[in-house]
């Protein structure tokens, strides 16, 4: 399974359509607009929020309605290989049919990581990818299941927090974490704090925090791993803050506190 393009908020002028050609590759698109697409020679409409995967050997082309006063917006996505194929058959999702999944921008994290392993290029960046590829399908499967463009924002911010807390090693940026909503980073973030009472990234950082208090207590893990494994990008900022909110450094800690692991 190999990446070969990405796009993200890709701009298509008015009056611009992609070309009628036919690729070796799928090619998955979310719209931030709404667009037109065709299919065995019949144009259909497709809405913001709406998802189109194109099998390879179809003909990809869609562009913007012809009312339209702009033209539209996606994030998109090239990908080769088998593997993902049978991914595609595990967690089945409509083809070269656009879908719902309630949310502009439900492509955007798994590229915005994408995006981050091609330019480091550090070792297992290609199963890293497949790790990332796998996760977007997955998600992108639960998300149809489950279309939230007409949950409530209460029921929509619940949903986020429960997946950022359960993954908060996760480098996760407020578009990332807003794009689990629909919404924008600003307005994601007004929302999260009226209803959590404190700012999403101060929510991760405790969360964090807590995951690397159980980590150091319970495992035999040192304490740079213990910070890379919880999020924190270096393990000056890891200790600073831990110190500030617990009183210990992390070293002091885990001498204190630590329990035997057998």
């Amino acid at each position: 399974m190999r990446v070969l393009f990405y796009g993200i908020s890709h701009p298509h002028d008015k009056g611009e359509f992609c070309p009628k050609t036919i690729f070796d590759y799928y090619t998955v698109c979310c719209f931030e607009d709404p667009f037109l697409y065709e299919k065995n020679g019949k144009l259909l409409e497709g809405n913001t929020g709406d998802v189109l995967i194109m099998e390879p050997g179809q003909v990809v082309w869609h562009g913007p309605r012809p009312d339209a006063e702009k033209g539209f917006r996606n994030d998109w996505v090239y990908i080769y290989g088998n593997r993902f194929s049978e991914l595609l058959k595990a967690y089945p999702l409509p083809l070269n049919t656009a879908f719902s999944v309630g949310r502009h921008n439900a492509l955007r994290p798994y590229i915005e990581r994408i995006k981050k392993e091609m330019s480091i290029k550090l070792d297992g960046c290609q199963d890293k990818m497949n790790c990332i590829v796998t996760e977007m399908v997955i998600d992108l499967y639960r998300m149809h299941g489950r279309d939230t463009s007409s949950q409530t924002p209460k029921a929509r911010l619940e949903e986020a927090r429960n997946r950022i807390m359960q993954s908060p090693e996760r480098d996760w940026t407020l578009d990332s974490m807003a794009a689990l909503c629909g919404y924008s980073a600003s307005r994601f973030s007004t929302l999260y704090k009226n209803q959590f009472g404190c700012p999403p990234k101060n929510d991760l950082l405790k969360s964090r925090l807590e995951l690397a208090r159980r980590m150091l207590k319970y495992s035999t893990l040192s304490v740079t791993d213990v910070a890379e494994q919880c999020g924190f990008q270096t393990i000056y900022y890891f200790s600073k803050y831990f110190k500030e909110a617990t009183g210990f450094s992390p070293r002091e800690y885990a001498l204190k506190y630590r329990r035997d692991v057998k």
